[in-house]
């Protein structure tokens, strides 16, 4: 599994990319898929989960309480991202998020067993918060740019990912 350069990435990815650092408005909503339904706002915190791991017990360590929370990987097994999110809710790290939404997480999925990796998410994700699938953005073909630090709704009854404010003030 390879992601490819900036420059030889999708058009999508690009114009993402270029909106997001230019405009004073906030992104389009992405669709993704529903796996828990609600509704939750807060500020988007996250990025590659196998990374945040290795920031338990150091000053860079997440904290998701209040926030929504992006996960994203590849080439993970489902027992692995089970593992990772177990550790992180174990350390406290999850406590209080408000959602959690997850990148397209290539090579992830056992081809034998579809399905497995999103039976581990739920299972890992205890709570009553919403949770949303397959956004474009990680280690994906279509790196959709996410404005880390922004006011977001996550919507588990349509599912989409709005964004409330812009990557720029």
């Amino acid at each position: 599994l390879t992601t490819p350069s900036f420059a030889e990435g999708e058009r999508k990815t690009r114009e993402s990319f270029a909106r997001t650092l230019t405009s004073f408005k906030p992104p389009d909503p992405i669709p993704c898929e529903v796996l828990r339904k609600g509704k939750a706002r807060g500020v988007i915190f996250g990025g590659c989960l196998s990374s945040l791991v290795t920031t338990l017990g150091t000053s860079y360590q997440l904290q998701a309480q209040g926030a929504i929370l992006f996960l994203e990987d590849r080439g993970e097994a489902p027992y692995r991202i089970d593992r990772m999110i177990t550790h992180l809710r174990s350390a406290g790290v999850l406590e209080g998020a408000r959602g959690v939404v997850f990148g397209q997480m290539p090579g992830c999925d056992l081809p034998e067993k579809e399905g497995l990796l999103k039976e581990a998410i739920l299972d890992s994700l205890r709570g009553d918060f919403p949770i949303l699938f397959g956004l474009p953005s990680g280690h994906g073909p279509i790196n959709m740019t996410i404005p880390l630090g922004v006011e977001v709704e996550l919507d588990g009854e349509e599912g989409l990912l709005r964004f409330l404010e812009a990557g720029v003030l």
